[in-house]
C-alpha cells in the first residue's frame, strides 16, 4: 500500500521477518505496486532488495517487502496472505525469489487468477510456460542469471587452480531447485574431457551445511592421506562453511593444509563473497548480477509504457571473481 507521507528511502534497511512498506515514489505514483518476496535476509538477498528499490524509485513503482527465514511453507503463505487483500491495496505483480518454486505453484495461480503478474527471481518453472499460455496479457516470466553459465565459470576457475585435475567435490544446493540443478550441470560441462573425479552432495544455503557437507565428504577417507582435491560451493555461505569444516580437519591431521585446497564460492556481493575472496578465505567466486531491477524495468515497460512482456526467461551474465586471466594461483604459490 503507498503510505501517504514523504519519501524516507532507506536501502540499507535489514529485515526481519514479515513486512516493509516503501513510500511512494519522488517520481509520482504509477498505479503499480509490486510485493517482493525474499527467501531470507542473506547478503544476496539484500543485494536483490536494493536493486529493487532504486529501479522502482526511478519508475515511480510502489514496493512492499516479504522476507522468510529459508521456510518454503510461510513464504507461501505471505503470498496468500497477500492476495487475499481488497483489489485496492491488493499488489498488481508478484517477484518472488523462492525458497522451493515447486512449492509456489497454487500461489501463482491464484495471483494470475485474480490478474496478479508473476515474476520467479533466480528460479526457473515450467509452470511459468503454462500460466504465460493461459494468461498472455500478465507480467508471468523469470529473471534469473545464467545458471549453466555459472556452472561453467566454476569449471574454469578450478581449471586454472588445480590444472592436474584430481578429486572435486560440488556442495549443492537443495534437491529440486532450478537454479542448483542448472549450475551443477555447467559445472559438468567444463569438466567434461579433465582428470576431474566430480562427487556431489546436497545442502541448504547455509554456512552450517556447507560445513556438514564437507566433513560428510572428508569421512570417506577416515585416517587415509587426502588426494588433490578441490571445491566449488553452490554459494559463498556453503564456500565458507567448508572452509571451516577443513580448518578443523587440519587440526587433527598432521600434514594437511587448507592453503593448498582451492574453494570457489558463487553469489559474489562485494561485502560477503568479493570480501572472502580479497582476504583469501575463499579462492575466488562468481558474481551474480541482481535479478529485481531488471524485472521492474520489465514491468514498468509493460505497465506504463505498453510494451509486450519479455520472454519466459530473462537472462543476466555472471562473471568471475577474480577474472579469470588472475586465476592460477596455486601453480605460482
Amino acid at each position: 500500500m503507498v503510505m501517504n507521507q514523504p519519501l524516507r528511502l532507506n536501502l540499507d534497511l535489514m529485515l526481519s521477518k514479515g513486512s516493509s512498506r516503501h513510500p511512494k515514489s519522488p517520481q509520482g505514483e504509477t498505479g503499480c505496486r509490486i510485493a517482493l518476496f525474499l527467501m531470507n535476509n542473506g547478503e544476496y538477498q539484500q543485494l536483490i532488495k536494493r536493486d529493487c528499490l532504486e529501479a522502482a524509485a526511478r519508475h515511480g513503482v510502489a514496493v512492499e517487502v516479504f522476507s522468510v527465514d529459508g521456510d518454503a511453507v510461510q513464504q507461501a503463505k505471505q503470498i496468500d496472505s497477500c492476495l487475499s487483500r481488497a483489489p485496492e491495496t491488493r499488489p498488481n505483480v508478484l517477484l518472488v525469489y523462492p525458497v522451493r518454486e515447486s512449492a509456489l505453484l497454487a500461489s501463482a495461480h491464484h495471483a494470475a487468477r485474480l490478474g496478479v503478474g508473476f515474476v520467479l527471481l533466480g528460479r526457473w518453472s515450467g509452470y511459468l510456460g503454462d500460466l504465460r499460455r493461459e494468461y498472455p496479457t500478465l507480467p508471468i516470466f523469470s529473471v534469473a542469471a545464467d545458471q549453466v553459465e555459472i556452472g561453467r565459470i566454476q569449471g574454469r576457475q578450478l581449471r586454472a587452480m588445480l590444472p592436474r585435475g584430481g578429486e572435486l567435490i560440488c556442495i549443492r544446493g537443495p534437491l529440486g531447485i532450478s537454479s542448483a540443478t542448472r549450475r551443477f550441470e555447467g559445472l559438468r560441462q567444463a569438466l567434461a574431457s579433465t582428470s576431474f573425479n566430480l562427487f556431489s552432495v546436497n545442502s541448504d544455503w547455509t554456512e552450517a551445511g556447507g560445513e556438514s557437507a564437507m566433513k560428510e565428504w572428508l569421512q570417506i577417507f577416515g585416517t587415509r592421506a587426502l588426494p588433490a582435491f578441490g571445491v566449488a560451493a553452490q554459494n559463498d555461505a556453503m564456500a565458507m562453511g567448508a572452509r571451516r569444516a577443513l580448518i578443523e580437519w587440519a587440526q587433527v591431521r598432521s600434514g594437511f593444509s587448507t592453503a593448498r585446497v582451492p574453494i570457489v564460492g558463487c553469489d559474489g556481493t562485494p561485502t560477503f563473497g568479493q570480501r572472502l575472496t580479497r582476504q583469501k578465505e575463499i579462492s575466488a567466486t562468481v558474481i551474480m548480477p541482481p535479478t529485481a531491477g531488471k524485472a521492474v524495468e520489465d514491468i514498468a515497460a509493460m505497465v506504463v509504457s505498453g510494451r509486450p512482456r519479455p520472454e519466459a526467461e530473462v537472462t543476466l551474465g555472471p562473471s568471475s571473481f577474480p577474472d579469470l586471466d588472475a586465476i592460477g594461483w596455486l601453480e605460482a604459490s
